[in-house]
């Protein structure tokens, strides 16, 4: 403040300081925002190194399908709210010049009449008033109302996500390798934080990651019988468990992968 309050009061002296001063306000004010945006390329940057780590390491393409999946679900929050934000901060940055301003060019009673004075301070204050309110209303009402805005295009709002369960055994009988035509039991057991009941989809994958078998969507039954009526060679068995009452909404279900392998 003792800074401020100095640069201010040199300003009187020459436009080039009122200039740098007004500048060094603008660049503080836009930290933030070109924070958030090199945190969200830093995101980005991340998930495709690790992309490019796993296809140089040789995973299959199921498990590159998913963590595709996961990358798409899990992205970066550093973008969110940047132009509500930038308006803010533009918007303190005016109050904050004019503020400098005002510092800077005090009002000398002894040069001009109590007349004069007041009608000027009354247009500077509505005027810093008004900014104040815009800042206000705009930037804290905005994230107020920011949750209930509709996430799919103008449809109802999405329902509030639950805590993912949490899967504690997922098994198959018999245990791998089987036979072609073998009935291949699969049973998964998971706890729920949300203390509701939960569901259950399973799906098998060849090695192109192509579905081969599976539940149509989600049932309340933790166990699937798989008949393995399939070709000889390697399968990827999947399970996904969600609250049931937040089903259908992405990203918000716990899932585990077991490799099986059917060979006579």
């Amino acid at each position: 403040m003792v800074l401020t309050f100095v640069a201010a009061r040199l300003s009187m002296s020459t436009p080039l300081l009122t200039a740098l001063v007004i500048l060094l306000l603008f660049v503080f004010a836009s930290l933030p925002i070109l924070w958030n945006i090199k945190g969200y390329y830093d995101h980005l940057r991340d998930v495709r190194n690790l992309l490019e780590k796993k296809l140089s390491s040789g995973c299959n393409q199921a498990e590159l399908v998913q963590l595709v999946k996961d990358a798409l679900v899990v992205q970066s929050s550093g973008m969110q709210g940047v132009a509500r934000a930038t308006m803010a901060l533009t918007l303190s940055v005016i109050l904050g010049a004019a503020i400098f301003l005002l510092i800077a060019n005090p009002f000398k009673l002894q040069d001009t009449t109590l007349d004069k004075i007041l009608p000027t301070l009354k247009d500077i204050l509505l005027a810093l008033t008004g900014a104040i309110s815009s800042i206000i209303g705009f930037y804290f009402g905005g994230r107020a109302t920011q949750g209930a805005e509709p996430q799919n295009g103008g449809g109802p709002p999405a329902p509030a996500a639950a805590a993912k369960p949490a899967i504690e055994n997922f098994t198959t009988d018999p245990d791998s390798p089987a036979t072609p035509g073998t009935k291949v039991k699969i049973s998964c057991s998971a706890t729920n934080p949300s203390n509701g009941f939960l569901q259950y989809k399973f799906e098998v994958l060849d090695m192109d990651g192509k579905r081969v078998d599976g539940t149509q969507g989600y049932q309340n039954q933790s166990v699937w019988v798989w008949s393995a009526d399939v070709p000889e060679g390697k399968y990827f068995i999947w399970v996904y468990v969600r609250d049931g009452l937040h089903a259908d909404i992405g990203g918000y279900d716990a899932r585990e992968m077991k490799e099986f392998e059917i060979k006579k």
